[in-house]
């Protein structure tokens, strides 16, 4: 009886501390968004609640944006296409659907274990972040804005020399742009002296 009493209490007390940081991420991404935040900012405060990459994605379409910790964007990115590509040596993930209203879907949210380890409270803090996300895109149609504000980024980093030779096709092909560099060449002719 004793130890049937111990283990009840353990799984009671692991349940709620698992509802008492759910509700404390809740309410900080809550706040973010009433600050006027959007989707990249609560990505990045899921990266780092979780201290681990996420990923907006639209499955095949690639990448909406993403949110680093500690790994940098072409770890992240390759990570990504490992996982999207279904891969052996993918990293394991939480995979939390992003709703579109009804039957449809935005696209997903994908917490990539590169930093870290992935547990049952990162699986509730992305639970937590998608509703959030959802009304976000709902919100603004922030789709767009998002996936523009990542080539941006993409593109920025190769006019300051950010982004090196191997990781270009990489990210070129995350971002929508594609595989074939040669596209890529006004971009870095602008940025030769």
């Amino acid at each position: 009886v004793e130890i049937t009493e111990a283990v009840h209490r353990e799984i009671v007390n692991r349940q709620l501390e698992l509802m008492r940081r759910g509700e404390e991420l809740h309410d900080r991404f809550t706040a973010l968004m009433l600050e006027g935040a959007g989707v990249p900012e609560v990505l990045t405060a899921l990266a780092e609640a979780i201290a681990n990459p996420v990923v907006l994605d639209r499955g095949r379409n690639g990448v909406l944006y993403h949110a680093t910790h500690q790994a940098e964007d072409a770890e992240v990115l390759a990570a990504w296409e490992r996982f999207a590509g279904e891969l052996e040596e993918a990293p394991p993930a939480i995979v939390q659907p992003v709703p579109a209203g009804g039957d449809e879907e935005w696209g997903r949210i994908v917490a990539l274990a590169v930093d870290t380890s992935l547990d049952e409270h990162d699986r509730v803090a992305t639970e937590r972040a998608v509703g959030l996300i959802a009304l976000a895109l709902l919100r603004d149609r922030e789709e767009e804005t998002v996936a523009r504000r990542e080539r941006g980024n993409f593109l920025a980093g190769l006019i300051e020399g950010d982004v090196d030779e191997a990781e270009v096709r990489t990210r070129a092909a995350a971002t929508g742009f594609g595989r074939d560099v040669r596209a890529m060449l006004p971009v870095v002719a602008a940025r030769s002296p």
